[in-house]
């Protein structure tokens, strides 16, 4: 598992572009495959631990749901949160995945799976 912190959500698509396919080249000759998902808002960044042990983390609800989304994640697959699509829809070209009974959500929760092959490279 990696997480990784973006600035923008065109940055953090373009990575998990990157990251996928970095990822396929290397697993798909194991047999072996993994999904990202990408998810934005705000979270609570800092320094985390007690008096001998800090680790720089972020925490929050984004987290915790952007974790569940990739656990939600098909090998092969980038998963987009609503609330990036709403951000970056016109950008992308997705496919409706389905909803999510996310742990710790009320309602269902909306994703959205990437064509890769049709996606723009985001990044300046």
């Amino acid at each position: 598992e990696i997480m990784a912190i973006y600035a923008t959500p065109e940055q953090a698509v373009s990575a998990a572009q990157a990251m996928q396919k970095a990822a396929t080249n290397v697993l798909s000759a194991y047999g072996l495959g993994a999904g990202c998902a990408v998810h934005c808002g705000d979270v609570v960044e800092g320094l985390f631990g007690g008096k001998d042990v800090r680790t720089y983390t972020v925490i929050g609800d984004i987290v915790n749901t952007a974790k569940r989304l990739e656990g939600a994640t098909a090998a092969g697959e980038i998963t987009i949160s609503d609330v990036v699509y709403e951000r970056l829809g016109k950008q992308l070209q997705v496919k409706l995945c389905r909803t999510h009974d996310l742990k710790g959500k009320t309602k269902p929760f909306k994703s959205w799976v990437l064509l890769n092959s049709k996606v723009p490279d985001l990044l300046p």
